[in-house]
């Protein structure tokens, strides 16, 4: 059997670019699963959709040595909007009850770190076309 496809030559200078081991902190798992219950109230889908979402928001968002759970602030405030979204959907949907959130976190002592990161700028313009063809970059007069 022959395949034949087509993919992006990769940005990364791997000439320039090196891996490095780098010891980030220590091995650790974070898993949390809270319930929360719906009230019977006039906003109580919007009061449930905005308490799961504080609650990711809060989980994500902080982090510390001891409890390293930190994704960063915009991660956090997206996976936060998403799950105020499919909240609110679900309860357009269905009579909803509950919500039980899982949330699990890790992190590991050994990280690779590609360091220093030497990206090639036309490589970089051409994967970004080929993965966005709707909203694709020009970079000179002949694109």
């Amino acid at each position: 059997q022959t395949k034949i496809s087509k993919q992006v030559e990769s940005p990364l200078n791997y000439e320039l670019s090196e891996v490095k081991q780098f010891p980030l902190s220590f091995d650790s798992l974070k898993f949390d699963v809270q319930f929360f219950q719906v009230q019977e109230q006039e906003d109580g889908s919007s009061a449930h959709a905005a308490s799961i979402s504080g609650h990711i928001a809060k989980t994500f968002s902080s982090g510390s040595v001891s409890e390293p759970t930190s994704v960063g602030a915009e991660v956090a405030l997206n996976m936060s909007a998403s799950a105020h979204a499919t909240t609110m959907n679900s309860h357009s949907n269905n009579m909803v009850e509950g919500t039980i959130v899982i949330t699990a976190s890790a992190t590991h002592k050994q990280v690779d770190v590609i360091a220093p990161l030497v990206m090639d700028a036309q490589k970089s313009v051409n994967a970004w076309n080929y993965c966005n063809p709707e909203d694709k970059l020009k970079c000179n007069a002949r694109d």
